[in-house]
């Protein structure tokens, strides 16, 4: 009767059934009793069937088992929260239960007459007068029973229709139902709890959160999409059953889409499961994330410190080989202004030398004309021989004297030359030294270079690893101690009675905040938190409100007005009562006694 889609369908949506087919669901009717036999056979040709579904569904509730035994988190409102899920998926057992329940109940069935006949007799039992389904079933059932006495009816063909009308009344109850828990389950939970968390900082990097947000839209989107096609097969099951005898006449149709139903429920109790596993195991997900990146920020943060060390030492090896580079240039420049020296000494010995040679040339012309001229005269008086006597003798005297002195500048030339030759090798040993310096110095410059790029690429990923954690740490904070999840599942009070409503709140608030100044620090991290709100969470959030505002008396007034209006966001102890136990707590009697004056709060 039903095309091997909806046979293979039906196959797969009772392999789900968990090992519960054998109990019938409260709104489940009895079979009739010509069919009793067939639904039994049924039911033992799906035992195989349901065994390999609860094997499966077993790991699903292993895996969540593994989840809540490992779960060492303490906190109240992540524990209402288990219990929460626990019961949705509880509530999805339940109704794949029912729902495998009566299609291996009701699907496939062997009727015991022919197509014609039931249509013959269904149509002498409408009186060929069309009859519609929407009629109470009381009165339809009271219909079959005097018309099948009156007509005299077939006990099988009345058993049929009978079975055909019972059928789709349960079907109708039975879909109704499940739809409507299934959508209660999906906007009352789902869509609250499965929050997206991404806006608690930049993702960059996170695997997890990503993922969950991946996920979570893209079950979305197919939920919907089931639930658009449910509901377009729910139209044709409405078009179909007009009448009953075009209901009978369409039955194999009708029989095929009401499988058709019956299959597509489970995939999305299927979705909504998936859903949910990935609800219930994402905080452990979180938390495994978070503690990689602990591990990996204090393996960085290790090389970080190790890397400064290395910088460290390579810098003072830097410095170090700097200074003697220095102090052989200096020497190098004392070497060159030497030989600068020298090179002056030794060109006024050239100069001195040379006159010296010019004089003593002079001196011996001079001496060769006084000869000349005294052999020349030999013959004159002896007065004129003792002054040329005397004149060759003086200038025999200036060239000894010249040539002394000549000598004397050779010798001091000969010394400066020496000098210089070793002025030079030194020059060369020391400006050799400075260029193998100068060269280890580059060395070591490139060295430190790349020592320092090393720390600042460690830097920058520890800098990178301390945002990840901070925002997978608020994201588990959030996901723990959401206001959400305080509220529905812990269903806490309403404010006592003291409190007033939010507007004398936020007059008191103004009050307080234009007297507190800067003790609005420490009002703020004394203020009780329910859910609990741990002490670097207020840090932070002193921090963002001092980033906002500049510290000034002007600006002062703001900072602390915004502080209590986020200690009225977050927190359900935030009452005057409350704000006034904290200001005696901080000894702040001055702000009781105006707060008592402006009738804030009773005089006792």
């Amino acid at each position: 009767m039903n095309t091997s889609r909806s046979m293979a369908q039906g196959n797969s949506n009772q392999s789900n059934a968990k090992n519960h087919t054998s109990t019938t669901p409260t709104d489940t009717p009895t079979a009739p009793t010509t069919t009793a036999t067939n639904n039994n056979n049924n039911n033992n040709n799906n035992n195989t069937n349901n065994s390999s579904g609860s094997s499966n569904n077993n790991n699903n509730n292993n895996t969540i088992n593994n989840y809540n035994n490992n779960n060492n988190n303490n906190d109240r409102p992540h524990f209402y929260l288990l219990r929460q899920q626990k019961r949705v998926t509880l509530s999805l057992d339940t109704i794949e239960r029912n729902l495998s329940s009566f299609k291996i109940k009701w699907f496939p069935y062997n009727r015991s007459i022919s197509r014609d006949e039931l249509l013959y007799w269904t149509e002498v039992l409408c009186n060929s007068s069309p009859l519609k389904t929407s009629l109470i079933p009381n009165e339809f059932m009271l219909q079959i029973e005097n018309r099948s006495t009156w007509r005299k009816l077939p006990v099988p063909v009345n058993n049929e229709l009978r079975r055909i009308f019972t059928r789709a009344k349960l079907f109708d109850r039975l879909i109704t139902r499940s739809i409507n828990d299934l959508q209660k389950i999906y906007k009352d939970y789902l869509n609250k709890h499965c929050l997206s968390f991404l806006q608690e900082g930049d993702p960059t990097g996170l695997k997890v959160p990503i993922s969950y947000e991946k996920n979570i839209q893209k079950w979305r989107q197919e939920i919907q999409n089931e639930y658009t096609i449910l509901q377009c097969q729910l139209t044709e099951l409405q078009d179909l059953g007009v009448s009953l005898l075009n209901y009978v006449t369409t039955i194999d149709r009708v029989s095929q889409v009401m499988s058709e139903v019956l299959d597509f429920l489970p995939h999305i109790i299927e979705l909504i499961k998936l859903w949910l596993i990935e609800e219930e195991i994402y905080l452990k997900k979180v938390e495994d994330e978070l503690s990689s990146l602990l591990r990996n920020k204090n393996r960085c943060n290790k090389a970080l410190r190790q890397q400064h060390l290395v910088v460290k030492e390579v810098r003072g090896n830097y410095q170090q080989q700097k200074f003697i580079s220095q102090r052989l240039w200096q020497d190098v420049k004392a070497t060159l202004q030497e030989k600068k020296v020298l090179e002056q000494q030794e060109n006024i010995l050239k100069n001195n030398l040379n006159v010296t040679e010019s004089e003593l040339s002079l001196k011996k012309s001079t001496r060769a004309d006084a000869e000349v001229q005294f052999q020349t005269h030999q013959n004159t008086s002896p007065m004129f021989f003792d002054h040329w006597t005397d004149f060759i003798e003086k200038q025999e005297l200036d060239i000894c004297q010249l040539r002394l002195r000549r000598d004397r500048v050779k010798v001091e030339w000969s010394r400066l030359i020496k000098s210089k030759y070793y002025c030079q090798r030194k020059l060369d040993d020391v400006d050799s030294k400075y260029q193998s310096c100068k060269k280890v110095l580059d060395q070591m410059e490139s060295k430190l270079q790349k020592e320092e790029d090393d720390y600042l690429k460690l830097e920058r990923d520890l800098d990178s690893l301390i945002a990840k954690v901070d925002v997978l740490e608020r994201i588990r904070e959030q996901k723990i101690q959401t206001h959400t999840i305080e509220t529905i599942f812990m269903k806490p009070k309403a404010l006592e009675s003291e409190s007033n409503s939010d507007t004398t709140f936020d007059k008191a608030s103004s009050l307080v905040a234009s007297e507190i100044g800067k003790d609005w620090i420490c009002l703020y991290k004394i203020l009780p938190f329910r859910p609990t709100r741990d002490i670097r969470s207020r840090m932070r959030d002193i921090e963002i409100i001092e980033n906002q505002y500049q510290s000034s008396d002007q600006t002062m007034k703001e900072m602390a007005y915004q502080a209590l209006q986020k200690w009225k966001l977050f927190s359900d102890h935030s009452s005057i009562k409350n704000l006034t136990n904290a200001l005696e707590r901080l000894n702040k009697t001055e702000i009781l006694m105006m707060m008592k004056k402006n009738k804030f709060i009773s005089a006792k």
